[in-house]
C-alpha cells in the first residue's frame, strides 16, 4: 500500500454543512477543495435535486461560505467575492474584518450583494423568528479602533490578559467573544442577542427557543461549558 504525501492531500475534496429547501425539494452544501499554488481552500455551494439527483454548482467565486434558504428558490449566503460589491465598498489596500451578504436564485443568474457588515458573521441559522448568526465582537470599553490606533503609534507588541489565547484570520482572541446576533436582511443590519463576556460556542433553534452552548469568563476560561435557552418570543 503506497504512503500518503503531501501532494495526495492537495487532491482531497471536502463537503459540509447539507441543508434542505423549506419543502424538501432540494440540498444545498458546501464544496471545499485545496488551491495549492494560492495556498488557500476554494469553496463553493453546490445544489442536489432530490427528484432528479442531478447536482450543480451553484457559485463560482471560491469564496463563498455560510449560507441558509431564504424560500424554496433563495439562498443567503457570505462570500469573500468583490463581484457585484459597490465601488464605495471596496477596498484592496488592506483587508478588513467584514462579513458580505449576497443573495442568489439556485435556478439561475447573478448573485445579488444586499449589504456588508464591519463584523465576522459564521454559522448561519433561519426560523420562523428570523435568521441568526455568531458575531465575533470586542468586549470592554475600548474600541477596536483605538486599539488599532495605539498600534500604529510604535508599539510592536500586543498585550494580553486572558487566557486562554490565540491568533487566526481573525486576529488575537484577547477581549473578543462570539456572540448570538439576529440578521435584519431588509435594514442590513446586526443585533446581538446574547453578548458581553459570554461566548457562545454553538446554538440550534427550535420551535421559537434558541439552545445555546456558552462560557462566560473574564481573565481566564472555565473548563466546564453551559447550556442556555433563550427565548425569542419573551427575549
Amino acid at each position: 500500500m503506497a504512503e500518503i504525501s503531501i501532494e495526495d492531500l492537495a487532491e482531497y475534496t471536502f463537503l459540509s454543512n447539507p441543508n434542505f429547501s423549506p419543502e424538501g425539494q432540494y440540498v444545498c452544501f458546501s464544496h471545499h477543495e485545496m488551491d495549492e499554488d494560492e495556498n488557500e481552500y476554494v469553496s463553493t455551494l453546490w445544489i442536489l435535486k432530490r427528484e432528479t439527483e442531478e447536482m450543480y454548482k451553484l457559485t463560482n467565486s471560491g469564496k463563498d461560505s455560510d449560507f441558509v434558504w431564504l424560500n424554496e428558490e433563495e439562498i443567503l449566503f457570505t462570500s469573500g467575492r468583490d463581484m457585484g460589491v459597490k465601488e464605495d465598498e471596496e477596498d484592496n489596500e488592506e483587508e478588513k474584518e467584514e462579513t458580505k451578504f449576497f443573495k442568489i436564485n439556485i435556478h439561475g443568474g447573478e448573485a445579488e450583494h444586499l449589504f456588508t457588515v464591519e463584523k465576522k458573521v459564521s454559522g448561519l441559522e433561519r426560523s420562523e423568528s428570523g435568521i441568526f448568526g455568531s458575531v465575533w465582537e470586542k468586549i470592554g470599553e475600548e474600541s477596536e479602533e483605538e486599539e488599532e490606533d495605539e498600534l500604529k503609534e510604535g508599539e510592536d507588541y500586543h498585550e494580553l490578559d486572558e487566557i486562554p489565547f490565540w491568533s487566526n484570520e481573525r486576529g488575537f482572541s484577547n477581549k473578543k467573544r462570539l456572540h448570538l446576533c439576529q440578521i435584519d436582511i431588509e435594514e442590513g443590519e446586526l443585533e446581538t442577542l446574547v453578548g458581553g463576556h459570554k461566548n457562545v460556542t454553538d446554538f440550534d433553534i427550535l420551535d421559537g427557543k434558541i439552545c445555546l452552548v456558552v462560557t462566560e469568563y473574564e481573565d481566564m476560561m472555565e473548563v466546564e461549558n453551559y447550556l442556555y435557552e433563550f427565548d425569542l418570543e419573551s427575549e
